[in-house]
């Protein structure tokens, strides 16, 4: 492969961002810090105006080393899209041309991708970043299926990050030069496992208790996340069981109030621990024994990741990305998907192999280490890049 005469500027495309912290942002943000720091020119372009934006957030900024420049874009999420399209397009004609559009969403970001990437001679990179149903959702309706079927035939490069996704582009007939599968990507350096010390101190920090087993959850208090399957299999257990082991929950959301409800109701307020959401959110890891990742649907959890990098081993639903990681009973478990039952079996099985959990951490080391190692993965993208930057400009590049 011939080396590009120079490196073209990476439009990171994301509809929402810092101050926004989720999945997507965090990915982003490691990202472009790493990249920034390898040489190449990164500008985060997102949305200035979005419902979970705080207000007078500034429309340009610095984060990470990286420029973030938020687009105007008021209205509910049809007209706010179209405006993030319409604006991005514009400020992309003024300072964009010819670089290479990476969009971490296929809604308004994808098609100001591959627009951007046909209007001004540059690149167009997709990330299909959910679970496979999520876009299977989108095939049903006719509407659904066109516009998918559309940015899949015009971008130069689609990645996945799970394997589940993978098989479903290539069915629907995206060529496999053209599909790569990346996962996300850990920082295993400080995502690593605490010395026995380390984790004594964190449980003191925290105020979580010294000898019990300490089960954690971390993410959004969602629908989607299934906190209220993993609140259902809690309360399955006898109270002798709740009684030697604790469940802290960290995060916030939409959920918060129905799933405090929700344990009024079934009888396990007082043996859940909401921490809310938190910023330092190692100190759990290293405090915990066992994550556990209750999801109705995933694309590559990045909690699942951190913290099987800090050396723990996953309880997860079977979908998505803990599909390709997880090895049941090796490096952790899996159960059935929407099932508190089943839940709630897996989490008497985790207690009955307690012997096992630290060599089942180190094996879930191991795989993050060879699968997600952030320098790996940036690697990876620096050839996509670099491939793109070789190909002819507009349109569809040759395949590499």
């Amino acid at each position: 492969m011939k080396a590009p005469a120079h490196r073209p500027k990476i439009w990171m495309l994301i509809p929402t961002y810092h101050p926004v912290v989720g999945g997507a942002q965090t990915q982003v943000r490691r990202l472009s810090s790493l990249l920034k720091g390898r040489g190449w020119d990164v500008e985060i372009l997102t949305r200035r105006h979005w419902m979970n934006h705080l207000p007078n957030v500034a429309a340009h900024e610095i984060v990470d080393g990286a420029a973030v420049t938020r687009l105007s874009s008021r209205g509910g999420v049809t007209s706010g899209s179209i405006l993030y399209v319409l604006g991005g397009l514009w400020y992309l004609a003024r300072f964009g041309q010819k670089g290479i559009y990476h969009a971490h969403d296929i809604g308004a970001a994808g098609w100001l991708a591959v627009m951007a990437a046909r209007l001004f001679g540059g690149h167009s990179l997709l990330k299909f970043r959910t679970g496979r149903s999520s876009y299977e959702k989108r095939l049903d309706s006719l509407l659904g299926r066109r516009q998918l079927m559309a940015l899949l035939h015009k971008t130069d490069r689609a990645i996945v990050v799970n394997e589940a996704v993978y098989s479903l582009l290539i069915a629907l007939g995206a060529p496999a030069e053209r599909v790569a599968f990346i996962p996300n990507a850990v920082d295993v350096d400080y995502f690593q496992p605490a010395l026995p010390e380390e984790k004594r101190k964190a449980r003191a920090r925290l105020g979580l208790p010294a000898e019990q087993p300490v089960i954690l959850y971390v993410g959004r208090l969602s629908h989607i996340k299934g906190v209220d399957i993993l609140l259902q299999a809690w309360a399955l257990l006898s109270d002798a069981t709740r009684g030697g082991i604790n469940l802290t929950l960290v995060g916030d959301g939409e959920e918060r109030a129905g799933l405090e409800k929700l344990m009024v109701r079934l009888g396990i307020a007082d043996r859940v621990r909401l921490a809310g959401m938190q910023e330092n959110v190692r100190d759990y890891y290293w405090a915990a024994d066992i994550l556990v990742l209750p999801s109705r649907q995933e694309g590559m959890s990045n909690v699942m990741m951190e913290a099987m990098g800090c050396g723990l081993p996953v309880l997860a639903s079977a979908t998505g990305g803990a599909l390709d990681v997880i090895v049941d009973g090796k490096n952790g478990w899996l159960f059935e998907t929407e099932n508190p039952s089943r839940l709630c079996d897996a989490l008497l099985r985790c207690l009955q192999e307690r012997p096992r959990w630290y060599g089942m951490g180190r094996e879930a080391r191991l795989k993050v280490c060879e699968a997600a190692d952030i320098e790996v993965i940036v690697e990876k993208l620096e050839t996509i890049y670099r491939r793109l930057a070789c190909a002819p400009g507009g349109g569809q590049s040759e395949a590499s």
